[in-house]
């Protein structure tokens, strides 16, 4: 069984899973998936020596859903993984 965290990452707070300690890997699902999609590896990342994080990006899953439009374009999406990156990676 998962545990999720929300990870506030400026702009919005996304759910996630995050498993393992180690260098950083985002894992960010297309469309129309969710952190699902990452179920398989999260485990053997964590376990080769990484913070495996998969995230619901904005808008879907238990993540924030803005409701402009805009807020959805590439630039938004960009700065929401650097927050995430901020906020597990420490110092």
């Amino acid at each position: 069984m998962v545990e999720f965290t929300t990870i506030d990452a400026g702009e919005v707070k996304l759910r996630a899973v995050v498993q393992g300690q180690g260098p950083l890997v985002i894992m960010v699902h297309g469309f129309p998936e969710s952190w699902y999609s990452w179920r398989h590896q999260i485990g053997p990342v964590a376990e080769a020596g990484f913070t495996a994080c998969a995230i619901d990006v904005r808008g879907y899953g238990g993540s924030d859903k803005p409701h402009p439009v805009a807020d959805y374009a590439m630039p938004h999406m960009v700065n929401d993984l650097v927050g995430v990156a901020d906020a597990l990676s420490p110092g």
